[in-house]
């Protein structure tokens, strides 16, 4: 799916510049040329399996995108997307201290925009890559004597549904729904510090692949 995606993504981007090269500085029918970029910020809760393990998680999103006109309703979207998921730390009935995802990636949308009484909404379908680390850590009772961390890092492919509301003062709301595909690395890190040792080692895991559904409520403005 990787050796797909991606070079879809870098065509998809090729065809946009292309376009962009004939489109007009005015507005186009509903598509706005000159409010073409934004900057977006979203709160999503997910869910995911690993290794049998069921693992809920509440995440914040920025991203900044840049549109480019295709017709007067059609429009496509790059952006650079900033991801901290904060995941459920009871797993297996261990109390971590900290486990959390964080991730940069890209993502394009291919967006309809159409008018419903009076007001700009804009139905979108894309796709995504990131890259990203899993980190654990994990401190003994006293919170002092011990620390141990484990970090992870991992890919990411996502499809993405939703829709946009753009208002006229460029505020926009924004629904979104992902399915992604997770793949981490076959090699760990671990860091342990204490008062009588430190060290870090890496090491094989055995983590398998998961699948990870998203959906996501965020406001953004369009300029």
């Amino acid at each position: 799916m990787k050796k797909v995606l991606i070079p879809a993504l870098v065509l998809l981007n090729l065809a946009t510049f292309a376009q962009t090269n004939t489109t007009e500085t005015n507005t186009v029918g509903l598509a706005n040329s000159e409010k073409t970029l934004d900057l977006n910020i979203s709160l999503n809760t997910n869910s995911m399996k690993i290794d049998g393990e069921n693992i809920d998680g509440n995440a914040i999103e920025a991203s900044f995108g840049k549109e480019f006109i295709l017709s007067d309703t059609l429009v496509t979207k790059t952006s650079l997307n900033l991801g901290l998921n904060s995941l459920d730390k009871n797993i297996d009935g261990s109390k971590l201290d900290v486990n959390r995802m964080t991730e940069t990636g890209l993502s394009q949308n291919l967006i309809y925009v159409t008018e419903i009484n009076g007001t700009i909404v804009k139905p979108f379908l894309g796709a995504g890559v990131a890259i990203g680390q899993w980190n654990i850590e994990v401190k003994d009772q006293d919170e002092e004597i011990l620390t141990a961390e484990l970090e992870t890092d991992y890919t990411k492919l996502s499809l993405n549904a939703g829709v946009e509301i753009l208002l006229d003062s460029g505020i926009k709301g924004i629904v979104k729904v992902s399915q992604s595909k997770i793949k981490f690395d076959n090699t760990s890190d671990v860091s342990i510090s204490g008062t009588e040792f430190n060290g870090t080692a890496s090491f094989d895991n055995e983590l398998s692949d998961t699948n990870s559904t998203s959906i996501s409520l965020g406001v953004g403005y369009q300029f």
